[in-house]
């Protein structure tokens, strides 16, 4: 049973990533799309692009975790998703309205990816160009979201690219610290989702808590701190263990994108007016507090 869901902290500063209205063009790609986009010299990276029933409210570009490999399959027309959380949740980010961009390795890593290259500048390299690609198409506004070692990669593209107007926001669940990488340059807003009762290694829970700390050129710093105790697993860092938030799937999703559509309300300029907002939301039911910037 999933008990507390908690927003710790949201630092809104209002017109600091205000970006234009946006027209998506998911009607080019009424049916999921496979497309292999050069980035590197040489190098390609295999993309799976599928569109939801209806208007598209963002483009959400999805990073797994591990090696990053295989995020989908394709077989013919036949098309697998991964049980990564990134990936099997595909079909739950579409029926909230929201289209969907799988990632596969890059061609010139074909066992998969190390750490050092999720945080290096051929990785950020590879990320840019897909995010261009995906602005060719008119396909905006863009949200990057990884869980666990993908969300280093999240983290290699904002770094670089701290000021990047392209993308709306950032999201990590289960993230992994990237101690090598510069996030307090990131200047898009950011969510943590994190499961209390995560038990890997690689992604303790205080760990992020002090890990979003470090955040501090964002203009959003948002936390949703999750406790479920969901059954053991004998790999703690697996896809459906409480890093993988196995079992509690749809509760994560609407998480995040009840961030991603306050998001894209601020942006448009319909946010509310104080400076500090704060969200708790217990047993399912949110209540929103507001304080003035002067508490």
């Amino acid at each position: 049973m999933r008990k507390v869901s908690v927003i710790i902290f949201s630092l809104i500063l209002f017109g600091a990533f205000g970006l234009s209205t946006f027209s998506l063009g998911a009607a080019q790609f009424p049916q999921p799309s496979v497309f292999t986009i050069p980035t590197r010299q040489g190098v390609t990276v295999k993309t799976l692009f599928v569109p939801p029933n209806g208007i598209s409210s963002a483009v959400l570009v999805l990073f797994v975790g591990d090696t990053g490999l295989q995020a989908f399959v394709q077989q013919g027309d036949q098309i697998t998703y991964s049980a990564s959380f990134m990936s099997r949740t595909t079909p739950l980010f579409l029926a909230q309205g929201y289209s969907v961009l799988l990632l596969n390795a890059p061609s010139d890593h074909p066992s998969g990816m190390s750490r050092d290259f999720r945080q290096g500048s051929a990785n950020a390299q590879d990320i840019s160009m897909i995010i261009d690609f995906l602005l060719s198409k008119s396909l905006k506004p863009i949200f990057l979201i990884g869980t666990s070692l993908g969300t280093m990669s999240v983290n290699d593209l904002a770094s670089t690219y701290p000021k990047d107007n392209r993308i709306s926001g950032i999201v990590l669940t289960s993230t992994v610290s990237a101690s090598n990488l510069p996030v307090q340059n990131i200047a898009v807003p950011v969510l943590f989702v994190h499961n209390l009762y995560d038990a890997c290694s690689e992604s303790p829970y205080q760990g992020a808590v002090d890990f979003s700390k470090k955040f501090t050129g964002s203009p959003k710093v948002d936390f949703v701190k999750v406790q479920d105790k969901v059954n053991d697993f004998s790999d703690s860092c697996g896809p459906l263990s409480g890093h993988g938030y196995g079992g509690i799937e749809s509760e994560v999703v609407k998480d995040i994108t009840n961030w991603t559509t306050q998001v894209l309300s601020l942006n448009q300029g319909n946010a509310i007016n104080p400076t500090i907002l704060l969200i708790a939301t217990m047993n399912k039911h949110a209540e929103t507090y507001v304080n003035s910037p002067n508490h």
